[in-house]
C-alpha cells in the first residue's frame, strides 16, 4: 500500500488533533490555517517522534504553553495550578505518540516510529515540511508537522 497523498496529510493531522484533544484531553476544538512556520515561540512544549523505513521523516507536536497545563490537568483531573513540568512532559508525549499511531495507517508501509523525545527547533537534517495542522482549543494553539526527509544523493 503506498499510503495518502502528501497533500493529504494535512486534514488527516488537523482530524486527529481534534479527536485527541476531545477524547483524551475532553476539551472541544477548532481547526485553524495550518502554521507557515513550525517552529513555535518561547515556551511551547515540543516533542518529535522518528519515522523511518517506506516513510523517513519525523512528526513534530508543538503545544502553546496555555494548552499545555489546560490539557493535562484536564486529562489528570486535577487543577491547572497543580500541573507539573513533568506530568505536562508525560501527558503531551502521550498525545503525540496517539497522533503518530494514527498517522501511521495514512503513511506508506513499512513505516516504524520511535518513543516521543523533546524537539529543536532545527529538526532532522535534511527534513522538509510536508504538512501541517493547528487545532485551538481553550484559546490556545497545538501543532502536528509532519516532516520527510529528502532522499541522498
Amino acid at each position: 500500500m503506498s499510503g495518502r497523498r502528501p497533500a493529504d496529510h494535512g486534514s488527516e493531522l488537523a482530524g486527529i488533533s481534534r479527536d485527541i484533544l476531545r477524547r483524551f484531553c475532553r476539551l472541544p476544538s477548532v481547526a485553524a490555517d495550518a502554521p507557515a512556520d513550525p517552529r513555535p515561540g518561547d515556551g511551547w512544549v515540543c516533542f518529535t517522534v522518528g519515522l523511518e523505513g517506506a516513510w523517513d521523516g519525523e512528526l513534530v507536536l508543538a503545544c502553546a504553553p496555555g494548552l499545555a497545563r489546560t490539557a493535562t490537568a484536564r486529562t489528570l483531573r486535577t487543577s491547572p495550578e497543580s500541573v507539573t513540568a513533568a506530568e505536562i512532559d508525560d501527558v503531551l508525549g502521550e498525545i503525540l505518540s496517539i497522533a503518530v499511531g494514527s498517522l501511521k495507517a495514512a503513511l506508506p508501509r513499512p513505516t516504524t516510529y520511535g518513543l516521543p523525545t523533546p524537539w529543536s527547533a532545527d529538526g532532522r537534517p535534511g527534513s522538509v515540511r510536508v504538512a501541517g495542522s493547528e487545532v485551538r482549543a481553550a484559546g490556545q494553539a497545538l501543532r502536528l508537522t509532519l516532516f520527510r526527509r529528502a532522499p541522498e544523493g
